[in-house]
């Protein structure tokens, strides 16, 4: 099946680490949206985190997000809105698109991609 193919083609493909966060000055973090928030995997990689946020070693980094989903209104807005929540308590500094260009006009989320 392709679902099978997909697991084939992408198992080089490194998952994120500690690590990475550590080292990072910028984090992006992308997710589908599932009931209008990020996905569980996604959740509970952020949930790993909490030693470093205690370290104060997520703070002052730059963060931001981008999602999907199969409908225009999806809960697009609100998985970004969920996600931002956790970067507030990082310390992380977040930056989004805002309505600095034009295309955000057409699609109309000036809170990520």
């Amino acid at each position: 099946p392709a679902w099978a193919e997909n697991v084939r083609a992408t198992a080089d493909i490194p998952e994120v680490s500690q690590d990475d966060m550590a080292w990072a000055d910028a984090v992006i973090f992308g997710s589908p949206t599932r009931y209008g928030n990020v996905t569980a995997q996604l959740k509970q990689f952020i949930d790993t985190l909490g030693g470093m946020w205690q370290a104060g070693q997520l703070a002052d980094k730059v963060y931001s997000g981008f999602t999907s989903s199969a409908t225009a209104h999806g809960g697009q807005e609100s998985t970004l809105l969920a996600l931002y929540n956790t970067i507030h308590h990082f310390g992380g500094i977040l930056v989004t698109p805002g309505y600095t260009d034009p295309t955000k006009f057409v699609d109309g989320n000036p809170y990520g991609t």
